[in-house]
């Protein structure tokens, strides 16, 4: 179930620009929650099946609940945290 053949890490979003992750391992992931000028980290680290499930969707962009993101645009939303 641990997805393995991708190089870390790999940047994730939702549409709308008001989540965004950076999958730093198969078992690892932060997330930056935007709302307005309010800047929110979630960092999760996989220990039961559903989180495994939930990060290899997300690499897998599955049903298309996720889009592309970069490192530039992840430091720009964590920029607006450490601000």
């Amino acid at each position: 179930m641990v997805n393995t053949k991708h190089d870390f890490p790999i940047y994730r979003k939702y549409e709308g620009d008001f989540s965004f992750f950076k999958i730093t391992a198969p078992n690892h992931f932060i997330e930056l929650k935007r709302l307005a000028d309010l800047v929110t980290k979630y960092e999760v680290k996989a220990k039961i099946l559903p989180d495994f499930q939930f990060i290899n969707d997300m690499i897998e962009k599955h049903n298309n609940h996720w889009i592309e993101s970069s490192e530039t645009e992840f430091n720009e939303i964590w920029s607006l945290l450490k601000s």
